[in-house]
C-alpha cells in the first residue's frame, strides 16, 4: 500500500477536511477535524449544548416517571437508556419509523419524545442526536473534504448532505467486502441521478489508492441522493 494513499486528492487548501482519526489528517496535511464536531460546532453557534451524564440520567429518568410511570423507576430507566439513545442515533423523530409499531415501540417513541423535549427546554441536545439535530438547522454550506471513513451512517449522510457545499469530494472504500458494498461506484451513480445538486464523490481503489473517476461518472452527489440516504430503509 502506498505511504501516500491520498496523494491524487485535491489540494486541501479551501476545503474544510474531515476525518475520524488523526493520523487520517496527517496523511491529509489537515487538522483534525470529524464529522461529529463540525455538528457539535453548529449546534453550538445556535446555542446548543450537549448535557452533562448526570443530567441526561436525571432528564431521562423524570420522562420516563411522566410517560411509562413503572412501579420500577430506577430499574427501568436504566434498561431503556440504551434504546433511547439507539432511538435517537437512527433519526426519530427526524425520520419516519413507520406506524405498524407494537404498544411496546409506540410507549418508547413517546418516552423519546418526551426526554428529547425536556433537553431541548434546556437547549441541550443529547450526543445521539447530534448529526441529525445539526442538520435540521440548515447551517451554510461549505466546500468538505471527508476521508478516511469506512462508509457513513444515516446520520453522518444527513448532516452532510445538509452541509456540504460546491466542489466538496467525498471519498469512500470499495472492495469486495459486504461492509463496503454501499460505497460502490454503480450505487454512488444510480445515487446520483436523483437530483441536481450535493458534493463530489473520488473512489479509492482497492489497493486504498484514489482513482480518478470514470468518465461518464457523475460530477457531484445529488441532494437528492442525500435524503435518500438520511431516511430510513
Amino acid at each position: 500500500m502506498s505511504s501516500q494513499p491520498y496523494s491524487t486528492l485535491p489540494n486541501t487548501a479551501g476545503f474544510q477536511v474531515l476525518t475520524p482519526n488523526p493520523r487520517a489528517a496527517r496523511t491529509l496535511g489537515a487538522k483534525f477535524d470529524t464529522v461529529e464536531q463540525a455538528a457539535q460546532r453548529i449546534l453550538q453557534r445556535h446555542g446548543l449544548l450537549a448535557p452533562s451524564e448526570i443530567v441526561r440520567r436525571y432528564t431521562l429518568r423524570e420522562a420516563v416517571r411522566e410517560v411509562i410511570k413503572p412501579t420500577d423507576l430506577g430499574g427501568y430507566t436504566r434498561v431503556v437508556a440504551a434504546t433511547v439513545q439507539e432511538i435517537l442515533r437512527a433519526g426519530f423523530p427526524y425520520i419516519d419509523l413507520g406506524t405498524d409499531l407494537t404498544e411496546r415501540a409506540s410507549n418508547l417513541l413517546a418516552l423519546t419524545l418526551r426526554y428529547r423535549g425536556a433537553l431541548r427546554q434546556l437547549q441541550l441536545v443529547d450526543p445521539a442526536e447530534v448529526l441529525w439535530a445539526a442538520a435540521e438547522l440548515e447551517p451554510d454550506p461549505a466546500p468538505l473534504l471527508i476521508a478516511g471513513y469506512p462508509r457513513l451512517g444515516k446520520g453522518e449522510t444527513a448532516f452532510l448532505c445538509a452541509v456540504a457545499g460546491e466542489d466538496s469530494v467525498l471519498v469512500l472504500p470499495t472492495g469486495a467486502h459486504p461492509s463496503f458494498g454501499l460505497n460502490t461506484a454503480d450505487r454512488a451513480r444510480a445515487r446520483a441521478r436523483r437530483g441536481r445538486r450535493g458534493w463530489g464523490a473520488a473512489q479509492p481503489t482497492p489497493r486504498g489508492l484514489p482513482a480518478a473517476p470514470p468518465a461518464d461518472a457523475p460530477t457531484r452527489l445529488a441532494e437528492g441522493a442525500c435524503r435518500a440516504n438520511g431516511r430510513a430503509a
